[in-house]
């Protein structure tokens, strides 16, 4: 039998990767719990439309608050105890992936492993995927950065507190933690295409809090075009096919 798997995952303005978000997740994932910071594009739409998921509001007086999302991470998937084998606390341009994804989680269930350690790639690209492909399918290039090893994969009701810290990308997990031996790899799709990213920035940039600003929480979003550039073109240049 198939281990029962949820996902809880914040999502804005997200209705170009969304698709592929779906199409990647549901030949394993059974519910989709997706906190919407209220987006003004057709993320919601798509949402609302998806026969297994959830619309969850996520209010934050319309600024993007990294503290909220923190909260969020770490209280949402407490919705699943007792109702899911594994949850996947993700954004949506993360996609965990394993070639024997199924098989892999059966094993973690036979030995007894409550959290997954994961490689985390960051993928790059010169322009956003141009077909309905599956996304792993069309970009293929990245390197490996240690600071998207995130542990989003875990045990609901063995687990009693992740304490994700800002982005998730640390957590102090509580409760009967076993590692997996085995990573599986936690794709990270954030740059796909230069003027997409830039035009991402530019839609948060707005909205940016003044409390990211006083803590330095997703700084990137303040970026100005040519410092985007420059960090751009680093990862292009050391990126290579890696999946």
């Amino acid at each position: 039998m198939k281990p029962v798997v949820h996902i809880h995952c914040v999502c804005y303005n997200e209705e170009k990767l969304l698709p592929y978000f779906f199409q990647h997740y549901e030949p394993f994932v059974d519910r989709f719990y997706m906190y919407d910071n209220y987006s003004t594009d057709n993320s919601r739409e798509l949402i609302k439309n998806h026969p297994k998921a959830d619309l969850i509001n996520l209010f934050t007086w319309g600024r993007f608050s990294e503290k909220a999302l923190t909260k969020s991470r770490n209280t949402g998937w407490k919705r699943s105890k007792g109702h899911a084998d594994f949850v996947l606390v993700c954004d949506v341009d993360e996609l965990l992936h394993h070639a024997e994804m199924i098989s892999t989680l059966r094993q973690f269930q036979d030995e007894g492993v409550t959290i997954a350690k994961t490689r985390g790639l960051q993928m790059v690209s010169d322009q956003f995927p141009a077909t309905n492909a599956p996304l792993i399918e069309q970009v293929k290039t990245g390197h490996e950065d240690h600071r998207f090893s995130k542990a989003v994969l875990f045990d609901p009701n063995a687990i009693e507190d992740m304490h994700f810290d800002y982005g998730s990308h640390e957590c102090k997990p509580e409760g009967d933690i076993k590692w997996s031996e085995e990573c599986l790899d936690l794709l990270h799709y954030s740059f796909l295409g230069f003027e997409e990213k830039w035009q991402r920035i530019s839609q948060h940039a707005p909205r940016y809090g003044r409390s990211n600003r006083k803590y330095k929480l997703g700084v990137h979003y303040t970026w100005t075009k040519e410092r985007l550039k420059e960090e751009f073109d680093v990862l292009l240049a050391k990126s290579a096919i890696i999946i």
